[in-house]
């Protein structure tokens, strides 16, 4: 059921086929199972790559995933292990295709909403307790629909397919982040619903705040009652590409984040194509390559793709100051910033000693609001301060300016170098 899901992954494995041979001095000449009679061994196709991404276009022919072309001839299409006709494949649709050796493809539809439409007016959707917007839909209460969502927007729908009576699963699923999370009650929050996991099997655990999730089950009384719950690892094989939008980098451009959830570390040994580091920015398409070393997955290339957005759906965050720390959130000038099980903590921090200490954070605020906590470290003090942030009534991140050089810059996101006192700024000036 684990489908390890983000926007493109391309896995290349090596794979040997075993020979049987004949001894000189023997003269039983009979070969191992399944390995034919020695000379001309069966061979039996591998797995060579597997993609996982969204459906650019589709013929009557074949279909593309990021920019690679698939015939339908020699695919299967299926979700929850029900083959389905090719042509509920549609663009937008998230998929995994698994290739193998000898040119067959199995095609696992991968959305991130799967349940029953609860209720409908005009062009709002009720489905797993989401509310979605969808023009021009002949869909009624009680169909069973898959939906793949914008992985910058959770609100914006790509792609929706119906399936028959006949076609559909046990279980609903929901994908997301997790929030909310509370240990005692066994319950978390995936896109705004509700989950009690205290019924459920836990796959690739542990559950923590942050982690990205893929929840089965039935929803009851406005919960998600789950049966299972999935976390996504990266494919423990020597090679794993990954396409989609850089959605927030950290200022040293030594790490970056990718679709709102994949994080990545520029080492000595990440190359550069199209492009250089500095333009890591977010908004900027690439394909990211991983290699396994020493058990572990470490980045050796980024290519640069010739399209970017204006609006990756997230703002770099930078403050400094002194901070209150509740378990779950800094706090500074009335505002919250969520630490979860990502969040890099640096110079020795441990949660246990965040609470009260003069801190710098990187961080990335999302479209609805919400700020989620990057890397933390130590700051000394100083009478310069740099700030990233949104301009507000003279002040940025409840630092008020003693002179106006901040009114310029109303409503503005920026990143600033200010004279700080402590307590006020002053001189602020663009962060180059």
């Amino acid at each position: 059921m684990k489908h390890m899901k983000n926007l493109m992954i391309a896995v290349s494995a090596l794979s040997l086929a075993a020979c049987g041979s004949s001894g000189a001095n023997s003269g039983d000449s009979t070969a191992a199972p399944d390995q034919g009679n020695g000379t001309n061994p069966i061979v039996t196709p591998v797995t060579t790559k597997t993609t996982i991404g969204t459906v650019d276009s589709v013929s009557s022919t074949a279909f593309t995933v990021q920019d690679q072309s698939f015939n339908l001839s020699s695919s299967t299409v299926s979700y929850a292990k029900q083959n389905l006709a090719s042509s509920v494949l549609t663009s937008g649709s998230k998929v995994r295709v698994t290739s193998d050796s000898s040119g067959q493809h199995k095609v696992e539809l991968n959305p991130d909403l799967a349940g029953f439409i609860s209720a409908i007016q005009g062009d709002t959707v009720q489905l797993n307790g989401q509310s979605l917007e969808l023009s021009n839909h002949q869909l009624v209460a009680g169909d069973f629909v898959l939906v793949s969502l914008n992985p910058l927007q959770s609100s914006e729908v790509t792609a929706v397919t119906k399936l028959s009576s006949a076609e559909t699963p046990l279980y609903i699923e929901l994908e997301g982040q997790i929030s909310e999370l509370n240990q005692t009650t066994q319950r978390f929050s995936v896109l705004g619903q509700q989950v009690d996991y205290s019924a459920a099997v836990i796959e690739d655990g542990p559950i923590a705040s942050g982690r990205w999730a893929e929840v089965y089950g039935q929803l009851s009384n406005g919960v998600l009652k789950a049966s299972e719950v999935d976390f996504e690892q990266f494919p423990d094989t020597a090679e794993t590409e990954i396409s989609g939008v850089i959605s927030w980098v950290n200022e040293n451009k030594t790490s970056f984040e990718l679709n709102q959830r994949y994080s990545f570390n520029v080492t000595n040994a990440t190359r550069f194509e199209q492009g250089s580091v500095n333009e890591l920015q977010p908004g900027r398409f690439v394909e990211v390559t991983l290699n396994q070393q020493n058990n572990q997955s470490v980045l050796t290339e980024v290519e640069f793709k010739n399209q970017s957005i204006s609006t990756p759906g997230s703002q770099r965050v930078e403050v400094t100051g002194t901070m209150t720390f509740d378990g779950t959130h800094l706090q500074l000038n009335g505002f919250s910033f969520a630490v979860n099980s990502l969040t890099e903590l640096e110079d020795g921090l441990t949660l246990q000693t965040l609470d009260g200490q003069y801190l710098q954070i990187e961080a990335v605020q999302r479209a609805d609001g919400s700020i989620t906590v990057k890397e933390v470290e130590k700051a000394g003090v100083s009478t310069r301060i740099e700030l990233t942030g949104q301009v507000q009534n003279n002040s940025i991140w409840g630092y008020q300016a003693a002179d106006n050089s901040l009114s310029s810059f109303t409503n503005q996101w920026l990143e600033l170098d200010c004279s700080f006192d402590g307590v006020r700024l002053s001189a602020c000036t663009l962060d180059d």
